[in-house]
């Protein structure tokens, strides 16, 4: 017991998490919230105002992989913001230094805390009114949103707290 608490410690210290109970490591054990993300399988969290170095490496043991980019956007409306991109569709995005937002796009596969709301999942299947943007067909759940492209029926992106998307 005393050595479970000492590792959580550590690693909450390092501003890293592990995931208890996780044999498996891929997108899915990574769980997409209005407020950050969260391991599959645990009740740590990894919420909005992280440092972006502990939430990079988190996320990256939670996935078994580094992200594939690590670039920032000085054009985006809020200021610059920094953006982590991994091969399966998962972005973080920080803003001096601060994990803000998340960005999920195909092929990504893991899920959210809305249930069935997932990348690839039928707009028709949730009792919302999509409205039409330059972007598509938007509409918001539990403060988590998503978006059809333009003539598709299937989620293609979501996403929670920063972006930056030009509209």
């Amino acid at each position: 017991m005393r050595a479970a608490i000492s590792a959580i410690a550590l690693l909450s210290i390092a501003g890293c998490m592990s995931v208890p109970g996780v044999t498996e490591i891929n997108e899915t054990s990574v769980v997409l919230a209005q407020d950050g993300v969260r391991p599959a399988k645990s009740d740590l969290r990894i919420d909005f105002g992280r440092a972006q170095a502990g939430a990079i490496a988190a996320v990256t043991r939670l996935q078994n992989r580094a992200p594939v980019s690590i670039q920032t956007n000085t054009e985006c409306g809020a200021g610059p913001v920094t953006t982590a991109r991994w091969a399966n569709g998962l972005s973080l995005n920080f803003m001096d230094g601060a994990f803000l937002g998340w960005v999920a796009q195909a092929p990504y596969s893991g899920t959210s805390t809305v249930e069935g709301l997932t990348v690839g999942a039928e707009m028709a299947a949730f009792s919302v009114q999509p409205q039409q943007t330059s972007l598509g067909q938007e509409f918001r759940i539990d403060g988590i949103w998503a978006l059809a492209s333009d003539g598709e029926t299937k989620v293609d992106t979501m996403w929670a707290g920063l972006t930056c998307f030009f509209r």
